[in-house]
């Protein structure tokens, strides 16, 4: 049996693109003051918050099999997230969220990808009683 964990989140994960600009604009033209590329999804940088706190932390999403998905996992990997229970999609691209955002405002736009993939069968019910919270968001 594998080893208990503190957490799992269930949800999206996602790379985000964040510009940051002088004011959103709605019909026109700015420009970008700064581009920054991030993994995020909330449950995601909920456990890669926790595991960084010292607690035991395990992942249930899906990722394409492309450098986007191999980026997000390293990055949930690095701080010692489990990711066994992540779902690779081959041929399917990454979730991938576009933001911009200015001092008051943020708009954000949403391509699902492998997210909206993600099915009972990737599931394991059993696994998810490894954990004493489960974290879920965006399902």
């Amino acid at each position: 049996m594998r080893t208990a964990l503190d957490v799992i989140g269930f949800g999206a994960m996602n790379l985000d693109e964040i510009a940051f600009v002088p004011r959103v604009v709605v019909d026109g033209e700015t420009r970008i003051r700064e581009l920054r590329r991030r993994p995020g999804g909330s449950a995601a940088n909920t456990v890669y918050a926790l595991a960084k706190l010292g607690m035991t932390t395990g992942y249930v999403g899906a990722v394409g099999d492309d450098a986007e998905g191999c980026a997000l996992l390293a990055d949930l990997t690095s701080v010692g997230v489990d990711t066994g229970l992540v779902a690779v999609k081959p041929g399917v691209p990454s979730g991938l969220v576009r933001a911009i955002a200015d001092s008051t405002h943020r708009s954000l736009y949403v391509y699902p990808g492998a997210n909206d993939h993600l099915s009972r069968r990737d599931v394991h019910l059993s696994s998810l009683s490894r954990a004493r919270v489960l974290h879920l968001t965006s399902f």
